[in-house]
């Protein structure tokens, strides 16, 4: 998937699991051990909890800071854009 493509999948998902996780998600471009921000609504104030960090891609990830009473497991979030991914690639293969 190319990087226009990972920052669109990101732009439409990214809403469903701000709400899922209560809080602010953001997409990271993994250099090594650098992680830079690429896209993401960045509020005035981040929450005070670790943020959970997700491995979409060897150099792809998502970042998210969950509501400390929600649970939403890493893989949960991967699996929402693998899904989309593999939708999208179906769709390329169906005439």
């Amino acid at each position: 998937m190319d990087n226009n493509k990972i920052v669109e999948v990101f732009d439409k998902l990214s809403p469903i699991v701000a709400d899922m996780v209560g809080g602010p998600v953001y997409l990271v471009k993994v250099s090594g051990p650098r992680w830079s921000y690429v896209a993401g609504h960045i509020p005035s104030d981040l929450p005070f909890v670790e943020p959970q960090k997700v491995l979409l891609f060897d150099d792809w990830a998502v970042l998210y800071y969950p509501e400390a009473a929600r649970k939403v497991l890493p893989e949960q979030v991967r699996q929402m854009f693998l899904d989309v991914r593999e939708d999208e690639n179906d769709a390329r293969r169906d005439p």
